[in-house]
C-alpha cells in the first residue's frame, strides 16, 4: 500500500495570553492499494452487491469440500448435519489490497494554565473530526466508512482540567465518541462518553523513608458507563462496535512508587 499524504497545521500562542497554547491541523491521506478486510460487517456480504465479488454463490460439492480441507478451523451454527446441497454462499473474506482508501479530518488542540497562589489550573481539551472512503476495486465506487460500524467514529473529543499545588496533583477528564451506524439496517448507535480521574502526591527529596515517593490512585471510566450495543447479526461479531468501544467498565488502580 502507498499513501500520498497532504497536511497543514496553524500553531497560536500569544503574548498577551501567555498561558494559551492552541493547534489546528488539517490532514488528507490518499491510499493505493490499502490492505483492508473487504468485509468489516459479514451480515451485508450478501445483502450488498458491492460485495458480490467476494461472494461464490451455490459453489459445488467439490469446491466446498476444497474449501473446508485448507480451513485451519470448520465450524458449524445450524444445529443441523452439514449439507453441502443446503449451502446457499462461501465469502471470501481475507485481506485483500483494495483499489483506493481516503481520509481526511481536522484536529484541534488547546490548553490554557493559569496561576492561582501557589498552584496551577491547567485546562486542556482536543477535538478530532474524520471522514474517510474506499472503493474496494478499480471498477467499484466510493462508499463511506469514517461514522459506521467497526469504522472509526466521526467526532472524538476529550476535555478536562489539571490541578497542581505542592506535590499533590488532581485531574479529570471527559472523553466523548459520537455514534456508529449499522450499515445492514440503517439504525444509528448512541455515543459514548466517559470520565477519568487522577490523584497523585509525590513526596519531593528529603532524607526520610518516604522521600522520593509517589502515590497514585487513578479511575477509568469511574461512572461504568457500558458501550453502546447493537443487534448482532452474526455469531462472529461483538453486541458493540470494538473499534472505538471499550467492554471493561470501570477500572481502578493504585500505585505506589520510589525514586533513587
Amino acid at each position: 500500500e502507498r499513501p500520498r499524504t497532504w497536511s497543514a497545521s496553524l500553531a497560536l500562542h500569544p503574548e498577551a495570553l501567555p498561558g494559551l497554547e492552541a493547534e489546528l491541523t488539517w490532514f488528507s491521506i490518499d491510499y493505493n492499494q490499502r490492505i483492508v478486510q473487504p468485509i468489516i460487517n459479514s451480515a451485508q456480504a450478501i445483502s450488498s452487491s458491492i460485495y458480490d465479488m467476494f461472494v461464490d454463490y451455490y459453489p459445488t460439492a467439490e469446491e466446498q469440500a476444497e474449501i473446508i480441507s485448507s480451513a485451519f478451523e470448520f465450524a458449524n451454527y445450524t444445529g443441523e448435519p452439514y449439507d453441502p446441497d443446503t449451502l446457499v454462499a462461501v465469502v471470501d473474506n481475507r485481506f485483500i489490497n483494495a483499489s483506493r482508501q481516503r481520509v481526511k479530518g481536522t484536529d484541534l488542540s488547546g490548553s490554557y494554565r493559569l496561576d492561582i497562589a501557589e498552584s496551577r489550573l491547567t485546562v486542556r481539551g482536543s477535538i478530532s473530526w474524520l471522514d474517510s472512503e474506499q472503493a474496494l476495486t478499480s471498477t467499484s465506487s466510493f462508499s463511506n466508512t469514517a461514522g459506521n460500524l467497526f469504522y472509526p467514529a466521526k467526532l472524538v473529543g476529550r476535555v478536562g482540567a489539571v490541578w497542581n499545588t505542592g506535590g499533590f496533583t488532581a485531574s479529570l477528564f471527559g472523553n466523548y465518541k459520537s455514534g456508529v451506524k449499522n450499515t445492514t439496517d440503517g439504525t444509528e448507535g448512541g455515543s459514548f462518553t466517559t470520565f477519568d480521574t487522577t490523584l497523585r502526591y509525590d513526596t519531593g527529596g528529603g532524607d526520610s523513608i518516604f522521600a522520593d515517593m509517589g502515590f497514585e490512585f487513578s479511575a477509568r471510566n469511574f461512572l461504568n458507563r457500558d458501550p453502546p450495543l447493537y443487534a448482532v447479526t452474526s455469531l462472529n461479531n461483538v453486541p458493540y462496535d470494538s473499534t472505538n468501544y471499550s467492554a471493561i467498565g470501570r477500572f481502578v488502580s493504585l500505585s505506589v512508587s520510589k525514586q533513587w
